[in-house]
């Protein structure tokens, strides 16, 4: 029992990458990058990554907003 609750605080603290965006302006060509970030996830474990999430979509929208689209 008390292993498991070791494991699952570690689980918790390790940190995990958000998924990586990457945008580009048809019109200039400029390319943007959003998410790829563990920094959130370190200091708060779940809590922090689903905080750095939100900072990455809010990235994506802006630039979506300024005209950029999905690079492929």
């Amino acid at each position: 029992m008390r292993l498991n609750k070791m494991i699952l605080i570690v689980l918790l603290l390790s940190g995990c990458a958000t998924p990586v965006t990457v945008l580009k302006n048809p019109k200039t060509g400029q390319i943007e990058r959003c998410g790829g970030e563990y920094s959130g996830s370190l200091v708060g474990g779940a809590i922090g990554y689903n905080i750095q999430k939100g900072s990455d979509d809010s990235c994506v929208k802006d630039f979506k907003a300024q005209g950029f689209k999905d690079a492929k």
